[in-house]
């Protein structure tokens, strides 16, 4: 019978080569070295962005001067620290807060400057704290950009005046409002 329909023929299977098997690890990964070399340039550019975005203190100083007075109990003295900072910014920069950490050989000792309305008092008490011509430095004092400011701490420490003259270091940290502290050793 040459008029009964045929079956369709099975589709043919592709020739050897002409696919590739999705289940075997060494067709799923795709080749090291491009994605070795894409790792480097990405951390590269990580590394370009965050060093250009890192922050920098926004002034630059010095310690100029330090002097202490024992008080009358003998066994604490008032410092006085007299700092230069220079606005190396193109901003106003504003003072925050201040701390004058000490290191002597029986430890560190730290203290925040006496407020600047205490000052004269201080001076009318111990005229030797009048060592220095600069202004109190403290909140809300304004530096230029490109101006330079001398400023005066008064710190106290529980130490004897032999204790503090044998002072190893003094670190004044600096901070100001919306930028990364300045810290000044000696």
């Amino acid at each position: 019978m040459s008029g009964t329909p045929q079956p369709p023929a099975p589709p043919k299977p592709p020739a050897p080569g002409s696919y590739q098997e999705m289940d075997s690890a060494g067709r799923s990964l795709p080749p090291v070295v491009p994605v070795l070399i894409a790792a480097i340039l990405i951390g590269a550019i990580v590394f370009v962005i965050a060093r250009k975005n890192r922050q920098v203190p926004p002034a630059t100083g010095s310690i100029t001067k330090v002097f202490a007075v024992e008080q009358t109990s003998k066994d604490r003295v008032l410092v006085g620290v007299e700092v230069n900072v220079k606005n190396s910014s193109d901003a106003t920069i504003y003072v925050k807060d201040a701390s004058v950490k000490v290191t002597l050989p029986t430890g560190e000792f730290e203290d925040t400057p006496a407020p600047g309305a205490d000052m004269p008092r201080y001076f009318q008490a111990y005229p030797a704290l009048k060592q220095s011509n600069a202004d109190w430095m403290g909140d809300d004092t304004k530096i230029a950009p490109g101006a330079s400011r001398d400023g005066l701490f008064i710190v106290g420490y529980q130490v004897a005046k032999e204790a503090w003259d044998q002072r190893k270091a003094l670190e004044v940290t600096i901070n100001f409002y919306d930028h990364m502290p300045l810290v000044l050793k000696q």
